[in-house]
């Protein structure tokens, strides 16, 4: 559930910032005050100035949950005006900035020596999120969160890896190193998605479900700890084996085995409207939790069916604790000879200090700029409301052919035509609302931009990669819609369905594959 920033928002530390022009400047700190990310497309595409964003500058804007479609039309943007400049005689942004020195964003560096406790995550992710007091506990929130409509932990961003401490959650966020190993997850009723502090890691703290060819994965939600040698407690009672953490149906991802270990498996997670119908044919995996050599093993889906499904065996890497020395870039999971290398600071279980509120100060956008931004919360809302109205006609349009229609197979077809374009209005039509109660008034004041040279030019590769993702972010939406094309009581496993189809039309019988 979406919200107004202002009120939730206790903390907001500055974005580290790398070199970007001052429109990248304000792009990026528009983003870290929660500006949802339709109205800042609308807001690139208006703009009359080059972003000027250097690699660093991507980096940052993916840690705040932008999507990838907005990054790519500010360079698409920077491109079409460096192409009017140059028609002019003028000398383009990009040029200008050719030959200069770059530097990189200021990365978070692992701390002095001594005992850690949660404090260090207080420091750490502030740039990334805020820090609320929610029922007596500091919890975080990332500003992908109020950025990324549909953001959720263990989805976005990210993939399953098998390792010798079972299935390792990897995530392309800088900061995904902490909260996606630590802590737990849980969806708040008014605040949405937001992390509980923990001191003890693992691979993934998630529940596990199976059957019917499909693994899901549930958050284990706050208030629970796993003690080495015990097992799970939910505050000071220890829970019985096998104990399902209250989880149901609306909190389980889905994908079908064959994906589960795809590069980019959110690509395939199974529309939520059908995780009610998949959660009542699949099984809770109480041994998903255990103990090999006083480290924590996340069993989850099991290695020969995944390996039957995809036809390559799954090879567990060697996991690496990686120690940093003070003043070392943190980074996330990567693979070398030795393994999958991951940083794994042993957090203490002392007292912490509480997070550091610091109320922002100044740095409020410029009359016109103000002014900019409410021009791209109208025709943000003006596009949503059309993208509305629209599935909402081609939906009337295609029950109105089913009626007409004498084929029953036909017929029937229309009919879940029509149900997607519902899907469609339904969605668009709550993004108008989403879009109605958000004002450029109650964002959060931005942190003053500093000064800063003109970046180098982004290279080739790097925009190749926002292209590739932004693609990605498109064929999800399309992934969503072909699977909502199916029977609602399909039950075969997704793998023998489509060579059953195959046989089928082998046959002649004219139906087609499933679609992905």
């Amino acid at each position: 559930m979406r919200k107004s920033v202002l009120g939730a928002v206790l903390c907001l530390a500055v974005v580290p910032m790398a070199l970007a022009g001052s429109a990248g400047q304000d792009l990026i700190r528009l983003a870290q005050s929660g500006v949802d990310g339709e109205v800042l497309l609308a807001y690139v595409e208006s703009s009359a100035v080059s972003f000027e964003l250097n690699a660093d500058d991507i980096i940052i804007l993916k840690d705040l949950g932008v999507p990838a479609g907005v990054i790519g039309a500010a360079l698409r943007r920077d491109q079409a005006l460096d192409s009017i400049a140059a028609a002019k005689g003028g000398r383009s942004a990009a040029a200008a900035s050719e030959g200069q020195e770059g530097a990189s964003a200021s990365a978070q560096v692992a701390p002095p020596s001594g005992n850690l406790n949660i404090s260090f995550f207080y420091d750490y992710l502030s740039p990334y999120g805020r820090w609320m007091l929610i029922d007596g506990d500091w919890c975080w929130q990332p500003n992908a969160v109020l950025v990324s409509v549909g953001w959720a932990p263990y989805y976005n961003h990210g993939r399953w890896v098998y390792t010798d401490w079972g299935w390792c959650w990897i995530s392309d966020y800088s900061w995904g190193w902490a909260p996606f190993h630590y802590g737990r997850w849980f969806r708040h009723p008014r605040h949405g998605w937001c992390w509980w502090p923990d001191n003890v890691w693992g691979p993934a703290w998630v529940a596990w479900r199976h059957g019917h060819g499909y693994w899901g994965w549930a958050p284990i939600p706050r208030h629970h700890h796993y003690r080495h040698g015990y097992g799970w407690y939910r505050h000071n009672r220890r829970l019985r084996h096998g104990h399902d953490f209250g989880l149901t149906w609306s909190d389980y991802f889905y994908l079908p085995t064959r994906h589960v270990a795809d590069p980019k498996p959110w690509v395939h997670i199974v529309p939520p409207e059908r995780g009610r119908e998949i959660f009542a044919k699949t099984s809770f995996d109480p041994g998903g939790f255990s103990e090999q050599k006083g480290n924590v093993f996340n069993r989850g889906p099991r290695t020969d069916e995944v390996a039957k499904e995809t036809g390559k065996p799954v090879t567990p890497l060697t996991l690496v604790k990686r120690d940093l020395k003070p003043g070392q870039p943190i980074t996330g999971g990567r693979t070398t000879p030795n393994g999958l290398e991951i940083y794994t600071p042993m957090i203490t279980p002392d007292i912490p200090r509480p997070p550091v509120v610091t109320p922002p100060t100044g740095g409020q956008l410029p009359g016109i700029e103000k002014e900019r931004l409410r021009d791209a919360t109208r025709q943000a809302l003006d596009r949503t409301k059309s993208d509305a109205e629209r599935a909402e006609r081609e939906r009337r349009e295609l029950i109105d052919k089913a009626k007409s229609e004498d084929d029953g197979g036909r017929q029937e077809q229309l009919r879940v035509e029509a149900g997607v374009r519902d899907q469609r209005a339904r969605q668009a039509r709550e993004d108008a609302v989403r879009l109605e109660r958000w004002k450029p008034e109650t964002a959060v004041p931005l942190p003053p931009a500093p000064e800063r040279p003109k970046p180098p030019q982004v290279r080739e590769e790097i925009k190749e990669q926002v292209r590739t993702e932004a693609g990605e972010e498109q064929k999800k939406r399309q992934a969503l819609e072909d699977m909502l094309r199916k029977p609602a009581g399909q039950t075969q496993p997704p793998a023998k369905q489509e060579k059953q189809e195959n046989l089928d039309d082998n046959k002649g019988s004219g139906r087609k594959g499933r679609s992905r």
